[in-house]
């Protein structure tokens, strides 16, 4: 197939579990025009066919190459030494990835926008170097057990135009670490903070120090409350979304009053959730068992 199309400029190739290393390697020995390319979930995927399809394919602007097992280090500094492009690239669930290949990456990528590198091996050391992209605008750092709130912080405070920042499975994220976001992330709209170690003074923090943040997920965090709910409600006046589901210390009848006080903004709990999911299911036409026998 890449042997006839030499002018494709789009491709994906997910979950192809049958394929071997020929067929990746053809891709960039007769696809020099691709600009966007999706190997995900393909073990058959090895770091010299990646280096073989970077070296071919130098228009690349969006790379996307999750789960695949069997891709290391060598293959993201391939990426950094033939797609200066780049402005979008996601790794995710690719453990072999690591600070070993982070500092060749983001030099030789510098327009990159768009990172993430969710659950790999990546550590605070190679947060870092990701500080270093002046144009990044989404960073995905979630379930990244060792990276230290210092090193989110340094990223926090030298990209300067991060508008979504996912911190979702870090539990060393705490309430000094959202409050410092809340604070320096001047343009940030978008927060995830699912399952992280935080408080209702997160939520406290964001409604008196951000004026920029208008969705924020804070489902699974034990320790939110009604006090911090009802404070980011009152208090963060440009907030649209706020996620708790099961944040079970937030009492439904608080929630309910909630959604009737400040109508612009969309709380999500597995409750109400629930109920907004049977409501379209009515206005499609859908009848519930219990209610055609009526």
């Amino acid at each position: 197939m890449a042997k006839q199309c030499s002018n494709l400029l789009e491709l994906r190739i997910i979950r192809c579990t049958q394929l071997k290393g020929q067929s990746f390697v053809a891709v960039g020995d007769n696809c020099p025009k691709l600009t966007s390319l999706n190997i995900s979930g393909c073990p058959g995927l090895y770091s010299p066919h990646l280096w073989k399809i970077v070296k071919g394919c130098p228009r690349l602007t969006h790379l996307r190459l999750n789960a695949c097992s069997n891709i290391c280090n060598e293959a993201l500094i391939a990426v950094g030494k033939h797609c200066p492009k780049l402005v979008l690239l996601t790794c995710q669930d690719n453990t072999n990835v690591t600070d070993g290949c982070m500092e060749q990456l983001i030099a030789g990528c510098p327009k990159i926008q768009t990172l993430c590198v969710h659950a790999t091996g990546v550590s605070s050391c190679g947060v870092h170097e990701i500080a270093k992209l002046s144009q990044l605008r989404s960073l995905d750092l979630s379930y990244l057990r060792t990276v230290t709130t210092e090193a989110i912080k340094t990223v926090v405070h030298r990209c300067e135009h991060m508008l979504t920042l996912n911190l979702c499975l870090c539990s060393q994220v705490n309430d000094d670490c959202v409050a410092y976001i809340a604070k320096n992330g001047k343009k940030l709209k978008n927060l995830f903070l699912v399952s992280c170690n935080v408080s209702d003074e997160a939520l406290i923090a964001i409604g008196r120090h951000s004026s920029s943040i208008i969705h924020i997920d804070v489902g699974w965090c034990q320790g939110i409350t009604d006090r911090g709910t009802t404070a980011i409600s009152e208090t963060c006046r440009q907030l649209e979304h706020l996620g708790l589901t099961r944040c079970d210390q937030v009492q439904h009848e608080t929630v309910e009053e909630l959604v009737v006080r400040f109508p612009h903004i969309h709380y999500s709990t597995f409750i109400l959730d629930s109920k907004r999911l049977i409501d379209e299911a009515r206005r499609h036409g859908f009848v519930f068992e219990d209610e055609s026998m009526r």
